[in-house]
C-alpha cells in the first residue's frame, strides 16, 4: 500500500480552489494525514515477525535450560538417595 505524503498546505489551498470551505478542507487534509501516519507496511510486518522469532527462540532456549536444571536436580537426589540406601543397607 503506497503511503500518502502529501503537502497538508498544498492539499488544503487546492480544496479551496475547487469550492471547498477553508475548515473542511482542512479536515479534509488531516484525515488523510492521519490516515498516513497509521500506515502498515509489509517491512513492518516483516520486522514484527523477526521479533517474535527471536523472541520464541529465546523463549524455547529458557524452557531447555529450566528442564535440564529440573533433569539435574532430580538426578542429584536420585544419586544422594541411592548412597543413603547403600550406606544403611
Amino acid at each position: 500500500m503506497p503511503t500518502f505524503n502529501i503537502d497538508t498546505a498544498a492539499a488544503v489551498s487546492r480544496l479551496e480552489r475547487v469550492g471547498f470551505p477553508a475548515e473542511q478542507a482542512r479536515e479534509i487534509v488531516s484525515m488523510l494525514a492521519e490516515a498516513d501516519a497509521e500506515h502498515v507496511t509489509k517491512t513492518d510486518f516483516h520486522v514484527l515477525e523477526q521479533h517474535l522469532e527471536t523472541g520464541f527462540a529465546k523463549l524455547e532456549a529458557t524452557i531447555a535450560q529450566t528442564h535440564l536444571r529440573t533433569i539435574g536436580i532430580g538426578l542429584a537426589g536420585l544419586a544422594v538417595a541411592t548412597a543413603i540406601l547403600l550406606t544403611l543397607g
